[in-house]
């Protein structure tokens, strides 16, 4: 009977903990590079999504909007099941304009990461978020991946509703290189495949 309590306690406490402080995602591509590469598995903090109670709605909702430069995980825009992670480059009421494949905000240059692939992306047709300038709508944020040049963000699908947002990514975890870069002469479970320097890095 102890035991069976116990593991009932462990399992509310990890769903608990799930849904309301941190959640792991892994990064299934490279339009993070470098800053987060293919591989990397990382925790979303849930705790600066604040939330508040919709009475027309009966349901829970972020309320706080992430900072510019937060690097965030947001349900899919383009479809029904799935997440994405990128970073917020422009909050609400914000003005972005792109000049020469760079990002401006309020008329600065951004402030853009160390590891980030910067500009030489080029212009699909299907990218209808170009040029500007325009003002962020009124509870949504602009996010783009820091691989410029490779990444489906809202120069696609447009701003985000904060609502959609999962989570704040904070730590990497753990860091698996994709199969393609394991050694041939590796062992089956190829333990080099292993990023162990990746492993512990705060995400900024």
């Amino acid at each position: 009977m102890e035991y069976a309590l116990l593991l009932f306690l462990a399992v509310a406490g990890g769903v608990f903990v799930r849904a309301w402080v941190v959640e792991p995602f892994r990064v299934p591509s490279n339009s993070m590079e470098n800053t987060l590469l293919p591989g990397d598995f990382v925790l979303a903090s849930k705790l600066r999504c604040r939330i508040r109670f919709a009475s027309s709605t009966n349901r829970y909702r972020t309320k706080t909007a992430p900072k510019t430069g937060d690097i965030v995980v947001f349900k899919n825009p383009e479809c029904v099941s799935g997440y994405v992670i990128k970073r917020c480059v422009a909050t609400s009421g914000q003005v972005l304009e792109f000049r020469d494949d760079l990002v401006y905000v309020d008329g600065q240059l951004e402030a853009a990461p160390n590891f980030a692939k910067l500009g030489g992306w080029t212009r699909d047709p299907s990218s209808t978020h170009l040029l500007g300038p325009w003002r962020i709508p009124v509870g949504h944020f602009f996010a783009l991946g820091d691989n410029r040049k490779d990444s489906r963000d809202s120069r696609y699908f447009g701003p985000v509703a904060v609502t959609q947002i999962t989570g704040r990514a904070i730590i990497i975890y753990f860091s698996r290189a994709p199969r393609i870069q394991c050694s041939r002469s590796a062992s089956i479970r190829c333990t080099r495949r292993i990023r162990w320097e990746r492993i512990g890095r705060m995400i900024r």
